[in-house]
């Protein structure tokens, strides 16, 4: 394994994150606490997205997501990731 992968997982803290995912011109952004690190070899993380949200469907569609770690200053993001007005979320 790649030594920034083990540099990254080594810093993966445990709590709220952000997960974003696109398709094309579709995006969206929601709440995820279900995360966890999978393997070192291939490096890969899990997050549990429930089948019925709008993020499912466009992680299946492109096969990939981001993960954003907040830290406890940033808890304006949280706000704004659970509403469900796509719009607001990216907005500023």
């Amino acid at each position: 394994m790649k030594a920034e992968w083990i540099n990254a997982f080594g810093k993966m803290t445990y709590g709220i994150y952000v997960l974003t995912s696109c398709h094309q011109q579709e995006i969206n952004g929601m709440i995820a606490s279900w995360v966890s690190q999978v393997s070192y070899e291939p490096p890969q993380i899990m997050v549990a997205v429930h089948t019925h949200r709008y993020s499912h469907k466009l992680i299946e569609k492109s096969g990939s997501f981001a993960l954003h770690v907040l830290s406890c200053t940033q808890t304006d993001f949280l706000s704004r990731f659970k509403g469900p007005e796509i719009k607001d979320k990216f907005k500023d």
